[in-house]
């Protein structure tokens, strides 16, 4: 046999055994995966229970609760994997260890991201995967607005599924009607829901526990609405005390329902009819709403002509267009949150610049010219070469040496706490980035008493790192998280919130307010030294700039300025810098443009909707059981902080109200988010309140933020029905010159804006007493 024929029978064998290679190995790939699934069916066997009903929404914490059985002795991790769109991978984990038959019950709260970006996971000690499964959300429309019901009738109040949230509006209800045993212990576990109904229902039975539950998920930016009617006492005895309700009287409207005359602390009462009943009032709690309908909310489906129009009332009555797109918006703040966490120092001392400047100069200008010249003189010259060496090391260790205080040697956090004080009760909300210097796995320790988020939505500034590991698991009285795998000075970002906590923390006040602002006193009983601090209430701001602790203030020598709703980004820039004049700009410095940006998205929250709250805020560097205390890493950032006021709106003059308290409704042409018309002529419809008579009405310069309006005005005349031109230069309209502009509490003003267009036009009032 030659060599050329060997050779060939040799390729042939090849040939073969490669093909029956790629033609089997599928094959046995298959059968292994199916011998792995059996050996993990016969390890232990998982039943998983995600949100509620299946339903999750998209990118919300759900609770999910995963029940296993060991079939054999079983130890190792139950995890649940997130990988949101950056490829990034964060873990929640916890040992698991399971006799032979044994079953457990395992609870996480976690967000199901889109696609199969979360998976349940269980895994042996040696790293084997016994079980793994993704979870799907289900409800991944933008548009939906999720909403718990908490009745003792099954299925109530589907019709508000129906229909749209608004007239013309795209925004639909998806409602889940909640059991009692569904009622978790922990307010993050209710964050599918943007509002809680409850209606028809005996509030005595749900225990106390889980009654601060639903009150601190509205603390922290849900909406809890209860439904009245004959069913009022019923409804509302479980919330009475800490809501200061009480039901004064059940009546009977004229389309033959219950109506409840309800009155409720520190409400803002919208629509009350000729009996002094308010069918709609809400009142502020923390960063969101409790509110009262009147009726049964479900009574009155049984007319089926009230199911559209009651459900556009309500959500018109209780919640401003503008503030439910700030809610929707609030749900992917990422980027927000990376704007305030990119303003802060990374180090408690930065680089002189000075003092590096000054090292290399006297290097290049003085010890190397000298040191040139006197090896020159000395006929050296042949050790010039090393003297450049040996000078560069010593200045090199001068360098080093002075950079010791601002160079990282371990892992550092940034952070933008928000600090509440309202009735001796504080509330820490900590926005936070933990980073390392180097390419070293590390864990960071929280203290227990912390609710941890992480923040999954920010990719500004960020690049995908599909082979970090953020391991999130718990110890007794501690949170740990673990990173691996980590890039140097790559951040992670976490919300943690503090629980609530009694403090005597405080500022006590005596003010009132009138047009001309407020007058009175305030005492800072808060422990610290307040800087860029400001008054603010709906549309109103005080500046007061520094306050220091224990210090007393008068506020008559403070004056009072007047901002657009719409343009309080404006306003907070201007207080951040401490320039209220002129147009407003970011400002001159790193630190205000971060004040601004954090001022203007906590004042966008707390004020989304009209009310009648007053808060002190202010920026402190370090604050008593701050993130210093939390977190086991060196922590560089700054709190604002945030106190209630109780101010008396009662003066001489009457009861002054800072500002209508519904947006104007467009009858000709429209505006902007930011308060801008469409065109240079706009109708508007602005609704007075009928319940109280009114004394005079005001025009609010509001020069802080956005222009003052400019152009001519007009009233609509219901009499002669034409429109009747305001005076110029008139700011100001007594009951008596309005009288015939008013028809069933409505105005109608016109505005001729020309080139110039301002923003539209805002009133305050004041009422008899």
């Amino acid at each position: 046999m030659s060599w050329s024929r060997f050779d060939r029978i040799k390729k042939q064998i090849v040939f073969a055994g490669a093909l029956l290679f790629c033609l089997t190995a599928p094959l046995s790939v298959w059968g292994s995966v199916n011998v792995k699934e059996q050996a993990a069916a016969q390890v232990l066997t998982a039943d998983i229970e995600c949100g509620y009903g299946g339903l999750t929404g998209s990118d919300r914490y759900v609770p999910v609760r995963i029940t296993i059985k060991a079939e054999e002795a079983f130890r190792g991790t139950v995890s649940i994997y997130l990988m949101d769109e950056l490829s990034e991978n964060y873990i929640y984990q916890k040992d698991l260890e399971l006799r032979k038959g044994q079953e457990r019950r395992v609870s996480f709260t976690v967000p199901v991201l889109k696609g199969e970006g979360t998976r349940v996971v269980i895994q042996e000690d040696g790293g084997e995967i016994v079980y793994e499964k993704a979870l799907e959300p289900t409800g991944l429309d933008s548009n939906l607005f999720y909403v718990g019901i908490l009745s003792d009738e099954e299925n109530s109040l589907k019709y508000l599924d129906a229909y749209p949230m608004y007239s013309g509006s795209s925004m639909q209800c998806e409602t889940y009607h909640l059991s009692m045993s569904e009622l978790p212990y922990k307010a993050k576990d209710l964050d599918l829901f943007d509002m809680i109904i409850i209606n028809n229902m005996d509030t005595e039975k749900i225990s106390l526990n889980r009654r601060e539950t639903l009150l601190e998920w509205a603390r922290n930016g849900g909406w809890l609405i209860f439904g009245a009617g004959d069913q009022a006492v019923k409804t509302l005895s479980g919330f009475s005390k800490d809501l200061g309700i009480k039901v004064e009287e059940v009546m009977t409207s004229e389309d033959d329902y219950s109506l409840a005359k309800v009155s409720m602390d520190q409400s803002d009462q919208i629509s009350v009819d000729e009996n002094g009943c308010a069918i709609y009032q809400r009142r502020r709690l923390g960063n969101g709403w409790v509110g009262i309908v009147a009726y049964d909310m479900e009574a009155v489906a049984e007319s089926s002509r009230w199911e559209e129009e009651a459900t556009s009332l309500m959500f018109s009555r209780l919640i401003s267009k503008s503030a439910l797109d700030d809610s929707l918006s609030g749900r992917s703040a990422g980027s927000q949150i990376y704007y305030q966490l990119a303003g802060v120092p990374e180090t408690g001392q930065m680089p002189s610049v000075f003092l590096y400047g000054g090292i290399l100069t006297s290097y290049v200008l003085i010890v190397l010219p000298g040191l040139y010249l006197l090896l020159k003189k000395k006929d050296r010259l042949f050790y010039f070469r090393s003297g450049v060496a040996a000078s560069a090391v010593i200045f090199a260790i001068l360098i080093y040496a002075a950079s010791s205080n601002t160079r990282f040697s371990s892992p550092f956090c940034n952070y933008v706490m928000y600090r509440e004080i309202d009735e001796e009760v504080q509330r820490d909300q900590i926005l936070t980035s933990i980073q390392s210097p180097g390419n070293w796995r590390y864990e960071a320790e929280i203290a227990g008493t912390v609710e941890l988020k992480p923040i999954l939505d920010i990719s500004m500034g960020n690049s995908s790192r599909s082979s970090s590991r953020t391991v999130i698991g718990g110890e007794a009285g501690k949170n740990v998280i673990s990173f691996q795998k980590m890039v140097a000075f790559y951040p992670r970002y976490f919300e943690l919130e503090q629980k609530r906590r009694e403090t005597d923390q405080r500022i006590d006040s005596e003010i009132t307010s009138g047009p001309g602002g407020l007058t009175g006193t305030l005492t800072n009983h808060l422990g610290i030294n307040l800087e860029q601090a400001a008054i603010f209430w709906y549309g109103n701001v005080v500046p007061l700039g520094y306050v220091a602790k224990d210090q007393t203030i008068d506020l008559s020598s403070y004056k009072c300025y007047s901002y657009q709703e719409e343009s309080i980004w404006e306003a907070a820039v201007k207080v951040a810098n401490g320039k209220l004049t002129g147009s407003y700009r970011v400002g001159d410095s790193r630190t205000a443009a971060q004040r601004a940006d954090i001022l203007s998205s906590y004042l966008g929250r707390r004020f989304s909707n009209y009310s009648e709250d007053v808060c002190i805020v202010g920026f402190a560097s370090r604050v008593p059981e701050g993130p210093e205390s939390i977190i086991n890493y060196e922590s560089h950032g700054t709190t604002l902080v945030a106190a209630s006021l109780d101010v008396s709106k009662k003066g001489e003059g009457g009861i002054y109200q800072s500002v209508l308290q519904d947006e104007p409704v467009p009858v000709v042409g429209g505006y902007y988010g930011d308060g801008t018309p469409y065109a240079e002529s706009t109708v508007l419809d602005y609704q007075i309140r009928p319940h109280m008579k009114l004394r005079r009405l005001m025009l609010r310069d509001c020069s802080l933020g956005g222009k003052s309006p400019q152009g001519e005005m007009y009233f609509y005349n219901w009499q002669t029905r034409e429109f009747d031109l305001a005076a110029s230069g008139q700011t100001s309209w007594s009951a008596e010159e309005l009288m015939p502009y008013l028809l069933d509490s409505s105005l109608r003003v016109k505005w001729t804006s020309g080139e110039n267009t301002g923003k539209i036009p805002s009133f305050s009032m004041l009422w008899e007493e």
